[in-house]
């Protein structure tokens, strides 16, 4: 399922990239946007285990939803080797916060914070 306001942002995108469990395999995500849209889907491997050790990074959309939150819940799903948010994607006052400063709460709504585990 996806929704007609997002469908049209993925039309107008150059490329989009889409999850999958491992090189080679598709998504579910991956089949929706090459059913509704002519644009290139970059798969990127975000194992789907319940594992911790074999997840190696994470992704957080809109990470403004959790507030003061943010910091102890990413901490406590940590430990993390490379952390980032991008605020504001793709337009011209698009902003790359960096370390521990991306865990202070965005002011931005369209915020996307990335995490790397740190190796074991």
């Amino acid at each position: 399922m996806i929704t007609v306001k997002a469908l049209r942002a993925i039309r107008r995108a150059d490329l989009v990239f889409v999850p999958v469990a491992a090189p080679g395999r598709s998504s579910a995500a991956e089949s929706v946007i090459r059913a509704h849209a002519d644009v290139e889907a970059v798969p990127v491997v975000f194992p789907m285990t319940r594992d911790a050790a074999k997840r190696d990074a994470a992704a957080l959309y809109k990470p403004s939803a959790l507030g003061e939150k943010l910091r102890s819940v990413v901490e406590s799903a940590g430990p993390w080797r490379e952390i980032l948010r991008t605020d504001r994607a793709g337009l011209p006052e698009e902003r790359l916060v960096e370390g521990i400063a991306a865990l202070s709460c965005p002011d931005e709504y369209p915020s996307t914070l990335l995490l790397r585990r740190r190796s074991r």
